[in-house]
């Protein structure tokens, strides 16, 4: 997001009203972070969800830049727009989910979609059905014909392991975290390189199991400058 010197106060004023609306929904923690680098990022590649949800909703974002509209296109064009949508971790405002919402109402398709965060700060988004809760491996993905994450960080595996189980397609665009819980996997080699390759290798040895059953399993680069891969399943 360019911010013009002449528009500083009007960004300021949009920020201050969406504050004014969703501050008691964010950490302490959450609204510093905002409030110090709102006005502060013009290379926007693999920058944080936190601020590019707002930029995305207060209408800041070019369509080149807005990795949320641009997945949300990627993913209705891959799989269709009828189809039941599961996006798993959708952040504080889950944007990707807003503009696959619009994509799916603009086509007056069957398709719906459904977001799980525990720390979702809107009530009401459109047709988008909000979970307020955590995505678990005991959460029931019957209902739905494809997960999607965009940096989905915890759940990345989880996804993947639930989605082979249901025989479910999946499509997932990796962040450079590695769960807590898996950390000590690569510990040792934590003092001579990254283990964020090790981890992505392991990801998509596990995608892979889905190839078993029929299922065509890809592994491309992020269109969107970040990094890390995107691991997705597709029917064959």
């Amino acid at each position: 997001m360019r911010v013009i010197p002449s528009q500083r106060l009007i960004y300021t004023q949009m920020l201050r009203d969406y504050l004014n609306k969703y501050r008691e929904k964010y950490s302490p923690g959450a609204i510093e972070y905002i409030i110090n680098n709102f006005l502060n990022h013009e290379d926007l590649k693999g920058e944080a969800d936190i601020l590019m949800q707002i930029y995305d909703l207060l209408g800041l974002l070019d369509k080149s830049e807005n990795y949320y509209l641009g997945f949300a296109e990627t993913v209705a064009k891959k799989y269709g727009l009828d189809c039941r949508f599961l996006e798993v971790g959708g952040g504080y405002f889950p944007a990707f989910s807003y503009h696959l919402d619009q994509l799916q109402q603009e086509a007056n398709s069957s398709g719906t979609i459904t977001v799980y965060d525990p720390k979702l700060v809107v009530t009401g988004l459109g047709n988008v059905h909000l979970r307020h809760s955590m995505f678990t491996s005991e959460t029931s993905i019957d209902e739905f014909d494809v997960l999607v994450g965009i940096m989905p960080c915890d759940a990345t595996k989880i996804m993947i392991k639930k989605a082979t189980e249901a025989h479910k397609e999946f499509y997932i665009a990796m962040c450079g975290c590695i769960p807590d819980n898996e950390l000590s996997k690569y510990s040792y080699m934590m003092m001579y390189t990254s283990p964020i390759p090790f981890w992505i290798d392991d990801v998509y040895g596990l995608a892979k199991e889905q190839t078993k059953d029929g299922f065509e399993v890809t592994y491309e680069d992020n269109p969107y400058g970040a990094p890390y891969p995107v691991i997705s399943s597709r029917k064959r």
